[in-house]
């Protein structure tokens, strides 16, 4: 099994794919374009599948199965995270966003 490319540098993940065609609409330039196919490509996806699939099989290989993205399995699923691994992040973490309150926040 070829190795799997898991570490990819900011440039790489934020690459737009080579578009054959720009995305406007009334006069507008949008997000993203079209490839020679007229198929919409998303900005900042030249890697992303790749990436995704490599993260994806690499979780696989450790047995972590992916969880369901279906509105159905999630209402079923129970609570993800757990009540613990939801109590565990309320905890502050030192230089992280949650580790002072916001600007102008009063208790």
């Amino acid at each position: 099994m070829p190795e799997l490319r898991l570490v990819y540098p900011p440039e790489d993940l934020l690459r737009d794919p080579p578009y054959a065609a720009a995305h406007r609409a009334a006069g507008h330039r949008l997000h993203g374009g079209f490839d020679a196919s007229v198929r919409y490509l998303s900005p900042r996806s030249a890697l992303r599948g790749e990436a995704v699939a490599a993260w994806q099989a690499r979780l696989a290989e450790r047995g972590f199965p992916l969880l369901a993205a279906d509105p159905a399995t999630l209402l079923r699923a129970g609570p993800y995270p757990s009540t613990a691994q939801q109590k565990l992040s309320r905890l502050p973490c030192p230089g992280s966003l949650s580790a002072s309150p916001p600007r102008g926040f009063r208790r």
